[in-house]
């Protein structure tokens, strides 16, 4: 009997997060274990990181995936007497592929133009977005956030719109951006529409191929879509459903959990898939501790690594423990586990070809004795010559009706058995129908859990990106409780409690602006109310240290989500440009700041 939903997301497997292919990972595991076909070209595709990419130097040492059988192997090889915790090597297929599966997705992203004309119109708003923040904000705040891949691989161009016009003299990659201001007429919209076209979105293809590059959901979802793939991606805290994509219903659906602020995937068991990702797990939890083994030894590392039965142990070190790059420790592992494989192979067929070389001498000699004696029996036999044939077509004689008394009784057998067979069709037949009769109210069942679990979680956008916004709020909530001191310290309780009053003060608050019809008056009440609520708070949060710019960037995504939800049904917005007084000097300037440019995007929408 299937498990329920909340059992499978509590069991839910930890995926290797090596290299920051946690997703692809994920996704990989997921195909196998249903046995979904991998890409056709996965092996063989020319990737657009170029030839010397990760994905290339493995496509060198593996043309198809039978040619991942060389773990197995080496292995069976190298310590038959020591069985593997793994017999399918799962682990260390999952990681050779996850690096073949990211530049895939890459590079199919690179090669379909619809993909990046999608993302145009979302892509020019946090372009002018970078250079609205970017005032007020340092580069690496940025670079590190929600939209960080996107701005780091566009980080020249985003810094030089920053500062167009730029006096004073101008370097090569300068004046290239120059000129798309100056071909569109100096149309910020038009010449950022231009860029990303020619080089914007292949600049963010060729950053989501590179390994070590966390990315956020957002940057595989065109290529899953593309490919029909059912998935839904679970917030792994509160299980809420952070995206659910229909997918095509023929492929087995890929139900996922996120831990938001990790970045990090799990992959939520099934009946069918529970064999394979048990072996992954225990492979994973193998590696995990001779990895801890290797990286407390004073000496050696290096060769630790090589000694452990985790043949990739190495691979998944810690840059700058081992002395190596991780992936160039991969890749030496790997030949050197083909090298060995290929040795070993090559002195088995020369014992092979030997050994058959000596079975055959030796039949050919029983084959002379065998022809000696027969030639002495001839002779013997020779006088009786004519006694023998006469004897022979007797024999013939009676052979032909012992064949015919066989053919009579194997066709009395064959009719018995087509009688019997045709009372088997008959109650297989009866048997059918009363499956079907029990199965109809079982798809109605089905039919009816599927209508419960499609539900929606937010009434749009907005609403989603406001409660991802006060998360930050829940994620404290925890922080305070998990301290050791919670139970004895009235002081983590005063905040505890203060911080789980403003979060629900909060989303009531968005529950009542997110689903009215967006107004002036209900966007100044939404804001108004919300600022009441973060200045109580502050009273009991001011006395921890970091809850100011906490509390600081909270209310500056309101207010920005707030203003968006007004300006999207084409409400114009204007502020009052008072200070945040209960906040420090600094920090009211920046959330002034913030509704300055705000407002300024409000504007023409009146």
């Amino acid at each position: 009997m299937p498990k329920e939903f909340q059992v499978r997301f509590k069991e839910a497997l930890n995926v290797s997060g090596a290299f920051d292919n946690c997703f692809f990972h994920t996704y990989l595991l997921h195909l196998i274990a249903n046995d979904l076909d991998l890409p056709d070209n996965l092996f063989t595709f020319k990737s657009i990181a170029g030839g010397s990419s990760q994905a290339s130097e493995l496509q060198k040492r593996f043309p198809n995936s039978d040619s991942l059988s060389i773990f197995a192997e080496y292995a069976q090889r190298h310590h038959p007497e020591r069985p593997p915790v793994a017999s399918s090597f799962i682990f260390e297929k999952i990681l050779v592929l996850g690096f073949l599966m990211r530049e895939w997705f890459a590079t199919k992203m690179a090669q379909t133009p619809e993909i990046a004309n999608s993302l145009e119109e979302s892509v020019l708003t946090k372009f002018k977005s970078y250079k609205d923040f970017r005032a007020f904000m340092e580069k690496g705040e940025l670079l590190s956030g929600p939209e960080g891949v996107l701005y780091k691989a566009n980080e020249q161009f985003l810094e030089y719109l920053c500062q167009h016009p730029k006096q004073g003299g101008l370097n090569p990659d300068e004046q290239r951006f120059k000129q798309y201001f100056a071909d569109a007429n100096e149309n910020v919209d038009l010449a950022l529409k231009n860029f990303w076209q020619r080089e914007g979105y292949q600049n963010y293809c060729k950053l989501i191929a590179e390994p070590n590059i966390k990315l956020s959901y957002i940057e595989v979802k065109p290529v899953i879509e593309m490919l029909g793939q059912p998935l839904a991606i679970y917030d792994a805290g509160n299980r809420s459903t952070i995206t659910d994509i229909p997918g095509n219903g023929s492929i087995p659906k890929m139900d996922t959990k996120l831990h938001v602020l990790e970045g990090h995937y799990y992959l939520l068991r099934t009946d069918k898939t529970e064999h394979l990702l048990g072996e992954y797990e225990r492979s994973l939890k193998q590696y995990t501790k001779e990895r801890e083994e290797v990286l407390e030894v004073v000496g050696n590392k290096l060769q630790s690594a090589d000694s452990k039965s985790s043949l990739l142990v190495g691979a998944i070190c810690p840059k700058g423990h081992l002395g190596k790059e991780p992936f160039t420790l991969l890749l030496e592992k790997i030949d050197s586990v083909s090298d060995f494989a290929q040795t070993h192979k090559s002195q088995e067929e020369q014992q092979r070809l030997a050994q058959q070389r000596l079975e055959e001498i030796h039949k050919e000699q029983q084959r002379l004795e065998k022809l000696h004696k027969e030639q002495q029996r001839l002779e013997e036999l020779h006088k009786e010559q004519q006694r023998l044939e006469e004897l022979h077509k007797e024999q013939q004689r009676l052979e032909e009706l012992h064949k015919e008394q066989q053919r009579l009784e194997e066709l009395h057998k064959e009719q018995q058995r087509l009688e019997e067979l045709h009372k088997e069709q008959q109650r297989l037949e009866e048997l059918h129908k009363e499956q079907q009769r029990l199965e109809e109210p079982h798809e109605h069942q089905l039919v009816q859990e599927k209508a419960v679990e499609e539900r929606p979680i937010a009434s749009n956008k907005f609403h989603q990106d406001f409660i991802a916004a006060i998360e930050v709020l829940k994620q404290k909530m925890k922080d305070f409780k998990n301290n050791p001191d919670f139970e004895k310290d009235p002081k983590l309780r005063e905040a505890y409690h203060a911080t789980e009053t403003l979060y629900k003060a909060l989303d009531d608050e968005g529950q009542c602006y997110f689903n009215q019809q967006p107004s002036k008056e209900a966007y100044n009440n939404f804001r108004a109310n919300c600022k009441t609520h973060i200045n109580t708070a502050r009273e009991k949060l001011d006395k921890h240290r970091g809850w100011e710019k906490i509390l600081l960037n909270v209310f500056a995504m309101i207010v920005t989500l707030g203003i968006g939800y007004a300006v999207a049904a084409g409400v114009n917005v204007l502020m009052n440009q008072g200070k945040f007084t209960f906040f420090s000097t600094d920090s009211s300037t920046k959330l002034d700041d913030i509704e300055k440019h705000v407002d300024n995007k409000a504007a023409p929408a009146a």
